[in-house]
């Protein structure tokens, strides 16, 4: 488990950087790792965050899909609006509640609520990655850290190292996207 574990840091964290510098090809590191780490989530009973590196997967496909489209344009990265964030915002806490109660009752977790916070963010913010907006990074940086401590407490060391650096590969994104969004 631990060879996968790195291995499956190792493609992670390459996707990120690739898609901070706005790669397309970032996005099929991206599901390279979430396929390994929807294994060693689904071992460690997080089982939605299991799901949520599955559905990964599947986004990942849609984003690349989404940026391939416009590869021979320039990467215009925005920013997103009130009502879109709002309508973000509600979504992840409606998914929160309906999937912390699921986990509750029928899984084998003494984490449901933690784990369903941390995988319904991941879909918002992969989601506004894939439209580009600037403030998903600043989103990543939040989900990333929390995830540290949930990988700690399950004592998979190295995926909490692994987040700990996607936090700061997060600050790393927003501050090239960033330029990105200032240039003309």
């Amino acid at each position: 488990m631990v060879f996968l574990e790195f291995f499956g840091a190792f493609i992670t964290l390459l996707g990120v950087w690739l898609t901070a510098r706005g790669k397309t090809s970032g996005w099929l590191a991206g599901i390279g790792g979430a396929a390994i780490y929807t294994y060693i989530c689904f071992h460690s009973k997080l089982y939605a965050e299991s799901t949520l590196q599955a559905i990964y997967a599947g986004m990942g496909f849609y984003g690349w899909l989404a940026w391939k489209n416009t590869q021979n344009t320039s990467f215009q990265v925005k920013t997103i609006s009130t009502l879109t964030f709002s309508l973000n915002l509600l979504i992840w806490l409606l998914l929160t509640m309906f999937t912390g109660i699921v986990l509750e009752k029928y899984a084998d977790t003494d984490l449901p609520y933690t784990d369903a916070f941390l995988a319904a963010a991941g879909l918002v913010l992969t989601w506004q990655m894939a439209k580009r907006y600037l403030e998903c990074w600043t989103g990543w940086m939040v989900v990333n850290l929390l995830s540290v401590i949930v990988f700690l407490f399950r004592h998979l060391y190295i995926s909490a190292l692994l987040y700990f650096i996607l936090a700061i590969l997060a600050w790393y994104g927003h501050k090239q996207w960033k330029k990105l969004f200032e240039s003309p």
